[in-house]
């Protein structure tokens, strides 16, 4: 989960991408209007990348724990493989 730093894109999901937009303080209403579509594109285009961050790190977290789980398992299973094999070729089983 740190390695995406997912609860900080969470924190983060609506800030604007990489802090970009247009700053304005005085001017005329069209530069407050060319302001806010800057920012709001900005907006729209941090949400987007955000959101391909967290479902990637949610997805390869997902692997990662499934992955992990069924090498448990397998390290479990792996001592009885040598006396399986041996009961097995015992028994017959496979000629």
């Amino acid at each position: 989960m740190e390695t995406f730093s997912i609860g900080a894109l969470v924190q983060t999901w609506f800030s604007p991408y990489k802090q970009t937009f247009t700053a304005t303080s005085k001017g005329s209403i069209g530069m407050y209007f060319r302001a806010f579509i800057d920012k709001l594109i900005s907006r729209v285009i941090g949400f987007l990348v955000r959101t391909v961050l967290i479902l990637t790190g949610l997805i390869c977290s997902i692997f990662a724990l499934a992955t992990g789980l069924l090498l448990l398992v397998l390290w479990g299973i792996i001592p009885l493989a040598l006396p399986g094999s041996l009961i097995m070729i015992v028994m017959g089983v496979g000629r």
